[in-house]
């Protein structure tokens, strides 16, 4: 059903000297953790691949960075990711969708590119557990 384990064996290797972070106790049927950084414009990204080669990226970052989602070339609606309102993005020029939305004092932005796994992604949201 695509549930998967809680920081399976890859997820550990690859996240086992990060702290204050937050990860999907779900994913979608077909996708596994492929990499993950730290990096200057954003606190954190996690990189999911499918084995049909779509991608999910979930960039977490500071509440005070947040990003911009172009809004002419975007058409959006809003959903709730554990009973806070949060905004899908559906950008047509590059094909992907963004799931925006602030948490606590974090800002959460997941992109991906499978159009058929929208209901999906939002689930998966829903799922992020915070790791000490």
């Amino acid at each position: 059903d695509g549930a998967v384990a809680f920081r399976d064996d890859a997820a550990y290797e690859l996240l086992k000297e990060w702290t204050d972070y937050w990860y999907p106790e779900y994913l979608p049927e077909g996708y596994y953790l492929l990499t993950a950084e730290i990096n200057d414009d954003f606190d954190k990204i996690i990189l999911f691949k499918s084995t049909e080669d779509n991608e999910i990226r979930i960039y977490e970052t500071n509440a005070g960075n947040m990003p911009e989602i172009d809004k002419d070339t975007n058409v959006y609606e809003e959903v709730y990711i554990n009973s806070g309102n949060a905004y899908l993005f559906s950008d047509s020029e590059h094909q992907k969708y963004h799931l925006l939305w602030k948490a606590e004092d974090r800002i959460f932005r997941i992109t991906f590119s499978d159009f058929d796994k929208k209901e999906e992604i939002i689930k998966m949201a829903g799922s992020l557990k915070y790791i000490k």
